[in-house]
Formats: structure tokens, sequence, C-alpha cells
């Protein structure tokens, strides 16, 4: 009867449930699949999918149990009610305990069965999404089944545990009067409301300011801080100091639309600006989450582009001119047999060394002797040190270079030095290229900028090498790098790299080739499963905002209804009383949604070099997917908004 009659608050908290026990087994079932080890990449899945499986089962527990929270809140009066009736407290406990029972029960059942039923369709929709072809099975998963099952008795005992201790401690006089309290105006604390401001605008700036994606996801989790924290201080604290402004000032309070609303929010501004604050927060997740993860998908091929400039790269560890030679030649005899043409190919000796670009000198040296200084991120870049018989070879030039000079090439630098130190070696810059089409490894170039350093010899780069590299004896030289794409038949194209595969390792065991072809079912596997996951995700942080809203709206109009019947009576028409629900419903609804729009806005540019270092560097395809996400979740979010007001007013009225 008790589930039955508080059907408006119950009924959402039983769909959550189910939703969430459903995605819960879903998603461990299918980390626990076997059949992903068949796909290229796809071992990776299960991993990534077993910590999702545990942040979501952390989430469920942490949110269901604060929206349990709210129904003991909704329900304490009429408790208290059941015992000026003449029930005692272990007669509620029974009562609370077979309620708790029926929920779970029901949640556990339903959520289960739509998890065994449209398991399989979302796990199709995994393949689907990582472009895997060959059918799998999806099958019960006891394990999954068993750890869902363990989840919410968990979730469910909890829940139980603090509704219970809530009854046990609360005297009869506070839950018959729990829907007055809370009543007494909130004072504005001023200085946590700057305290908030400053707080929020040290995230902004944080994030405005990174200058490199290496900064970025340095400086990223703490802005996020940052940001979650001034936004509880603002919502708490500066929401008050607002709307007592607005009190203050005469010409706006005394109007019956401003002079209702401002005070209504007022009273109890503490207890809605917190859940304001979680909506706001809430909202940027799913918009942020979501909006990566579909231009992570999106911008795939954008992605390979980044981290294979060309189709084949061919590395060789032996750099002596006899290993360039009979590479060349193994590539060009294979590309003649087979009948595939070579395009684009750039190949040359060299050797790649991290390094600093410091401010206000030229230096450059192994970038571990620099790792304390406070501006290493914003200096480290990758030095790629090429012979000039290299360099020559390539563009078809002559130019000369005499023992200590240097030709560079700092194509996201500006550089303007006449001078460089490269350890303790000083070279004379003789000139600074521009345009040259040299390939760098896609692998750091779009985390790290790139100086390509021309010196007059093979002995030079060798020297620098041994003096400056690494500690393992075969890292010490220099190799050689060829790229080049093909223009062939698929078939062709693909006997051709296990061909040249073949014949390279047998001249170097160290040396390899990579295929672009090989790492495109692989990425899909890993970005389309980010976007499977970040749809869980962004669908668990939408239900919460959804559910959070909904409850906010419901506790509110129950709290307002005997002041709207008030207003009423001593003279306010219904007309007066919907225009004033309709005001300060927009304010506390769009506030946190506006709240998110500002975060999105300021956490962009920060975001864009965190895709960068997932070799996405598409800005106008990121800002064309944040446009479309954004569009999707402020439409979702109006129609939650005219479904709860629309409810609100059926409370208050």
């Amino acid at each position: 009867m008790n589930l039955k009659k508080n059907h408006k608050i119950y009924v959402p908290y039983l769909l959550t449930c189910i939703f969430t026990v459903m995605l819960f087994y879903a998603l461990g079932a299918i980390a626990k699949n076997n059949g992903l080890a068949q796909i290229r990449g796809g071992t990776a899945l299960p991993v990534v999918m077993g910590w999702v499986t545990a942040v979501a089962g952390g989430f469920a527990l942490i949110f269901l149990f604060y929206t349990n929270s709210f129904l003991i809140k909704q329900r304490k009066k009429e408790l208290g009610l059941y015992q000026v009736l003449g029930m005692d407290k272990k007669n509620l406990s029974v009562m609370m305990l077979w309620e708790t029972l029926i929920t779970g029960a029901v949640s556990l059942g339903a959520g289960l069965l739509l998890g065994l039923a449209l398991g399989k369709l979302m796990f199709l929709v995994l393949l689907k999404i990582i472009h895997f072809s060959v059918p799998l099975d999806f099958a019960i998963e006891p394990e999954a089944l068993l750890q869902t099952v363990k989840l919410f008795l968990a979730v469910f005992a909890l829940n139980l545990a603090y509704d219970l201790f809530q009854v046990m401690r609360g005297r009869l006089s506070e839950m018959v009067g729990a829907s007055r309290a809370g009543e007494k105006e909130p004072k504005g604390k001023w200085l946590i409301a700057l305290a908030g401001l400053v707080t929020l605008g040290s995230g902004y700036y944080i994030a405005q300011t990174a200058d490199s994606p290496l900064t970025a996801v340095n400086v990223f989790f703490f802005a996020v801080i940052l940001v979650v924290i001034g936004t509880y201080m603002l919502f708490i604290s500066g929401s008050i100091v607002l709307l007592k402004l607005l009190k203050k000032n005469k010409r706006y309070y005394y109007r019956t639309k401003h002079f209702t609303a401002v005070s209504g929010m007022l009273y109890r501004m503490k207890q809605n600006a917190a859940g304001l604050a979680n909506i706001c927060i809430m909202s940027t997740a799913v918009i942020v989450v979501l909006s990566m993860c579909v231009c992570l998908y999106a911008g795939i091929e954008d992605s390979m582009d980044t981290q294979y400039p060309r189709d084949v790269t061919v590395h060789l560890p032996d750099g002596s001119e006899e290993g360039r030679v009979e590479t060349e030649k193994l590539i060009a005899e294979n590309s003649g047999e087979i009948g595939v043409t070579v395009e684009n190919q750039v190949g040359y000796r060299m050797f790649l060394l991290p390094c600093m670009l410091r401010e206000g000198e030229a230096v450059f040296g192994n970038a571990m002797t620099f790792q304390d200084e406070a501006s290493f991120t914003e200096y480290y870049r990758s030095m790629i040190l090429i012979p000039l018989e290299d360099y020559n070879r390539i563009l078809g030039s002559e130019e000369v270079l005499a023992p200590g000079e240097a030709l560079i090439y700092a194509p996201e630098d500006d550089y303007a030095y006449d001078s460089l130190l490269l350890g303790d070696e000083p070279y004379q810059v003789k000139k600074v290229l521009e345009n040259v089409p040299l390939v760098s490894d896609g692998l750091m170039s779009n985390m790290v900028k790139a100086v390509y350093v021309i010196l007059p010899d093979v002995g030079s780069v060798e020297g620098l090498a041994v003096k400056y590299g690494f500690s393992s004896e075969e890292l010490n030289h220099v190799s050689y790098v060829s790229w080049f794409d093909m223009e062939g038949e698929a078939e062709a194209c693909e006997t051709m790299v296990r061909t040249l595969e073949e014949q390279i390792t047998a001249v170097s065991p160290d040396a390899y080739v990579q295929y672009k072809e090989d790492s495109r079912d692989w990425t899909y596997a890993m970005n389309g499963g980010a976007l499977f996951i970040g749809i869980f995700v962004g669908a668990l942080f939408l239900l919460s905002t959804v559910l959070l809203i909904y409850y906010k709206q419901i506790s509110e109009g129950y709290d307002d209804r005997e002041n709207y019947q008030i207003m009423q009576k001593v003279g306010m028409d219904r007309r007066e009383v919907r225009r004033v629900i309709r005001s300060q419903i927009l304010a506390v609804f769009f506030l946190p949604l506006l709240g998110a729009f500002l975060h999105v806005a300021f956490a962009f540019r920060v975001m864009t070099m965190l895709l960068e270092v997932m070799f996405v560097a598409n800005v106008p395809l990121f800002l064309l997917c944040t446009a479309g996400v954004t569009a999707v979740f402020t439409v979702f979010y109006v129609a939650v908004y005219m479904i709860t007001s629309r409810e609100y007013y059926r409370i208050v009225r």
C-alpha cells in the first residue's frame, strides 16, 4: 500500500534501479565475453570494460544511496504519523524491510531479465561500432550475474540500514514536522562566494593557459577538481548572496512574480543549491564524455593519418649506408614484382632525442637533464638529427655545411636564434628551413613539437647519438626509416607488406614494418569501444541528472504546496501562482544548464589537446561533435523541464 500510495516517488526510483542493474550486468557480461580476444586489438577491451564496470558499480552505489535519501526525507512525516496512530519503531522497521525486499526483488529481477534480453543487442551494437563482422555469441556470464546480484544486494542493504537509522534516531516531533524543516533564511557568506569565484576562475585559467598536449594531460584533472569545488561554492553561497542582492533591490524585488519567486528560493536555497550544483556537474559530465567519445569515433580516419603519415613505415635499426641501400632495393624489387606502385617515398637516417628548447636560449640536450624545470612540458621537444647527405638526397639540393654548422627546421616554433647548443657542442645555424617535406614518427608528433636538425655528416649524428642516447647499446646508433604510400589492389598491397616484412627482418631481426591497415582494426576496436563505453557512462550520468531534477521538483512541490495555498487564500489567483511557479522553475532549471555550457566552453581548449594525445587533431570536427551533443542534451533537458514543471504545478495547486 505504501509503495502504491507513494508511486510518484517510488516508480522513478524503481525504473532507475532496473535500468542501472540492466546496464551493469550487460557491461559486465560483455567484459567477461571470451570472444573479444578474437578481435585484433580487442584484448584491451575487456580490461577497459572491467575498469568501467567497477566505476559504474561505485557510481551506482553512491547514486542510489543518494536517491534513497530523497525518498526517506519525503516520507518522514508519513512515518511519524504512523507512530502517532500506534505503530512503534519495530513495526516500522519490519514494514520498511518488506518494502526494501519488494523493491530489491523487482529491481534485480526485471533488471537482470532486461540485461539478458537486451545484452545481445548491446553486444551486436558494440561489434557494429568497432567494425567487427565475424559473429560472436553473447552467452549468459555466471560471474557477471553473481557480481551484479552481490553489488545491488549490498546497495539495498545499505539503503535499508540508512532508512532504519533515520527512523530510530528521529524524534516523533521532528518527523511529523520534517516538511517544515529548513525554512530559516540562510545567511549569505561572502567569503565562501568569493572563494568559489576565485577557485572556479583558477580552474578556467589553468584550462586556458595549457600550451601543449603534455601540459593539458598534467593539469586537466587538477582544473576539473577546482571547477567542481568552485561550482559547489558558488551554488551554495554565491546563489544566496545573489538572491539577497536581488531582495535588496526594491525596484526588482517588490513585484508579484519576483517577490514570491525570490523569497521561495531563498528560504531553502542552501538545500537546493547542492542539488543544483550536482545537476550542473552531471550535465557537464554528460556533454564532455559523449562529445569526446563521439569525436574519437568520428575522427578515426584523422587519427590514422596522424599516427601513420604514410601507408607503410619501414624501420631498420642499422643506419649504415649498406642497410639503407638494401632496404630501398627490397622496396623497389617487391613493388615491381607484385605490381604495386610506391608513391610519396621519404627515407633518411636519423636519431631521435628528447630534448629541451629553453626560453631565451637555444639549448638542446637530453631532456632528462632538464626534467625538474618548472617549464619542462612547455619547452619539451622531439629533436630529429639527420645527416646532410640524406637531406640533399630527399630534396635534390646541394646544400653544404662546414663542421660546426647546421640547418634547422622547426615547423611549430618560430626559431629566431642564429646558434644552438647540442649538449655541450655549439653549432652555428646556417639557415632556418621552411616547408621541408620531412616525415616524423606519428606516435609522438601530435604530443610533442618536433625540431629537425641537419648536421654536416653521419659522424656528427652518431657522435651525439652515442653521447646523449639511451643506455642500451643497440639504441645508441643511427637508424634508417622509410615512409611510403602504395597504389594498387588491396590484396597486392597486403602481399607487398608481408613479403617486405619477411625480407627486412631477415636483414635485421630488430627491424619492423608498420602497415596502416593493420592498425585500422585496432583503432576501430579502441575508439569504437570508447564510444560504446561513453554511451554507457553518459546514459548513467544522464539518468542521474533526470532523477535529480525530478526529485528536486517533487520535494520542492510538496514543500511549496502549503505556501502557495496560503497565497491564493490571501488574494493571489491561479494565474499569478502559475506565473510565479514558472519564474522559479525557469531559474532553478536553467541555471545549472547555463553553468554546464560555461564549463564546457572553457574546457573546450584543453579537451582538444587531450584529443591530440589520442591522435585526433581535427578541431572543427570536435566543435561539431560538441555542438551536436550539447543540442541533443538541451532538447532532452527541456523535455524533462516540461514534464517536471507540469508535475510540480499539479502538486502545489
